[in-house]
């Protein structure tokens, strides 16, 4: 699987947000309460980058959710509370990640080429298409890291 352990501890850092959130909500502590709103935020636009049907349905959800939280109390809780419910469905993939892993080695245990066979496949000037991490999902999980922490200091 095209980086798996990147994809693991990203759904990891957006579960820790997702604690950080509901400990915040309920000790009533808005440091921890908006580092994690923030943090979950942008963990599901990691999560749904490329998938514009996925992207729609959680931007509907966000509007209504803002829609409801403007009446109760500032709207942008419930683009949290959103976050929070989306968050709490990649449980099930982190569930799904670390049961397949072991499919997932096999799988590529079973596409390793046999020693004698390495010459021949060298000789066909084929190269093994490596698994790149690229900068743009590097620059994404920096921001994972450390946004969350830049936008609430710039709330409070």
């Amino acid at each position: 699987m095209k980086n798996y352990y990147l994809i693991l501890i990203e759904n990891f850092i957006g579960i820790g947000y997702l604690i950080l959130f509901l400990l915040g909500f309920f000790t009533d502590n808005l440091n921890f309460y908006h580092i994690g709103g923030i943090g979950m935020l942008i963990f599901m636009f990691i999560m749904i980058k490329g998938q514009p049907k996925n992207l729609f349905s959680f931007l509907f959800m966000c509007g209504i959710g803002c829609v409801v939280a403007y009446f109760v109390s500032k709207w942008w809780l419930g683009i949290f509370w959103v976050s929070a419910f989306y968050t709490v469905g990649q449980l099930f993939g982190i569930r799904a990640l670390l049961k397949n892993k072991e499919l997932l080695i096999a799988q590529i245990d079973e596409q390793k080429i046999e020693t004698e066979d390495l010459l021949k496949y060298a000789m066909t000037g084929k190269m093994a298409d490596p698994d790149k991490i690229e900068i743009i999902e590097i620059l994404f999980f920096i921001g994972l890291i450390i946004g969350p922490y830049l936008l609430a200091n710039y709330l409070n």
